[in-house]
């Protein structure tokens, strides 16, 4: 009984750490502009431009806008980029360049960076690159420019791009396939455009515009989206001192998508009572406290670090659900690894007469009556590590009351938030006790089932190391 309340810990876990770390679980997809500078005959830079889809921006906006003022202020914008620098200068920006001459192999370029710029224009977050480039001009030369990420964190479409000049009579033709662009210098003057091609029309403009929304719409689902704009509304709110009975609605119905969202524990709580059984009352208990230590669990990292650091750094939650992921998977592998042996070795049950529940032999704790302290135990690890990382958007809105001062509100929405992540957890709950009670009537699935699930266990801990790198971002 005790190994399997560690299994149930740990996986629980698993399911907030992933639900909490909404940038893991979506990878923003960014138009590139790219544009040559030539000088004395010479390559001597090129502009790189990433251009974000609206609901990317609007997601970073309610991470960093930590005084939600609707706009990222210098110092926000700060920490945006010293998030992206630790990601991308390691990776080389992202970004591998090259060139031939006709059937000559690709010669390896090195580029410089000179200056890393994060604005946002027109609604859109803007990364803006300068790297130093020295690059003789040469008739039918081609420069060949990759941007991919490896890690599948960013998603890359590089922009067509037409014919332009650059000096001396030379030209750069652009030939893009998605995210390679071959860039040809050439002396060739391009061809007078047609009309058509001078005045493009209205939907080709909105098509160009759109086309990166389109891809990051089809990549995040409704209530997802609805819960981000009740958070923004939810800010505004606790900022401008609106009214609280408002407040603590939007808090409520806030926590209430938020939660039903993936992950949460809601999947470890109906496994819990489906393996377990328990009283309404139970259920409903076992489900406050989760919600309610995710409160508290907030309170504590904002209020450590206000204090510890003198400032919030927006990153910080992200950094430390990819550290415990990483811990979290490197459990799930060991504890996973070691049920698999006792599997082996301990194989033998014993069923009671009437077939409607099972014991392991040699277990420590066989005693199934209500009261017994194992049980208790067991019910701890799930409740703690359901709740083990604070939820976003409470941490936003305590980062919020220490900036304005309005801690009174803040602490109100946050018990809202809570109880309303609680009500959907409830109902996993009583999910799985209806589970409990429908296959009480049955005997064991089988040992072999066993097997299989701790295998899947396993590959589970292994797939979430390795994506676990993908959470500390931004």
């Amino acid at each position: 009984m005790k190994l399997c309340s560690v299994i149930v810990f740990v996986l629980a876990i698993f399911s907030n750490l992933n639900a909490c770390a909404l940038c893991a679980l979506y990878s923003p997809t960014a138009h590139a502009n790219i544009k040559f500078i030539s000088q004395n005959m010479a390559l001597k830079e090129v502009k790189i431009q990433w251009i974000f889809s609206e609901n990317f921006t609007k997601l970073t906006f309610e991470t960093y806008d930590i005084n939600s003022n609707l706009k990222l202020e210098d110092a926000e914008l700060k920490e945006i980029k010293k998030a992206l620098l630790d990601y991308l200068k390691p990776r080389n920006y992202l970004i591998s360049a090259s060139y031939y001459d006709g059937l000559q192999k690709d010669i390896s370029l090195k580029l410089d960076p000179k200056d890393v710029r994060v604005l946002v224009q027109n609604l859109r977050l803007k990364f803006e690159f300068d790297f130093s480039l020295n690059l003789e001009l040469k008739d039918k030369r081609v420069v060949k420019i990759t941007i991919f990420d490896p890690e599948d964190y960013f998603n890359f479409k590089i922009a067509s791009g037409e014919f332009y000049e650059l000096e001396d009579g030379f030209f750069i033709k652009p030939n893009v396939n998605l995210n390679t662009g071959f860039y040809e210098i050439t002396t060739k003057a391009p061809p007078k455009p047609l009309l058509h091609q001078l005045v493009p029309n209205e939907q080709q403009l909105n098509e160009q515009k759109f086309e990166i929304d389109k891809i990051d719409e089809s990549k995040t689902n409704f209530i997802s989206m609805l819960g981000v704009k009740y958070l923004g509304e939810l800010k505004s709110l606790i900022k401008n001192g609106g009214d609280n009975h408002f407040i603590l609605l939007i808090s409520f119905i806030y926590g209430l998508l938020h939660a039903a969202g993936p992950g949460h524990g809601k999947l470890l709580t109906t496994s819990y009572f489906a393996a377990n059984g328990g009283s309404y009352v139970k259920a409903f208990l076992f489900a406050l406290k989760i919600g309610f230590l995710h409160v508290i669990g907030a309170l504590v990292l904002v209020y450590a670090t206000m204090f510890l650091v003198e400032s919030f750094v927006s990153k910080t939650v992200n950094e430390v659900a990819g550290v415990t992921t990483k811990i979290s998977a490197i459990l799930i592998v060991l504890v996973a690894c070691a049920m698999l042996v006792a599997k082996f070795k301990k194989n033998k049950f014993k069923f009671s007469p009437s077939g409607s529940s099972s014991r392991i032999l040699n277990s420590s704790c066989a005693c199934s009556c209500p009261k017994c302290s194992c049980k208790k135990d067991g019910e701890w690890f799930v409740v703690l590590g359901a709740s083990l990382v604070p939820c976003p958007g409470v941490v936003l809105v305590f980062i919020l009351a220490f900036s304005i001062g309005s801690f009174g509100a803040a602490f109100l929405s946050a018990l809202m938030i809570g109880l309303a992540m609680a009500i959907v957890i409830f109902l996993a709950a009583v999910f799985g006790r209806a589970l409990n009670l429908g296959f009480s009537k049955f005997k064991p699935v089988g040992f072999y089932f066993e097997i299989l699930a701790l295998c899947l266990m396993i590959m589970l801990g292994v797939f979430m190391f390795i994506a676990s790198q993908r959470i500390q971002v931004l």
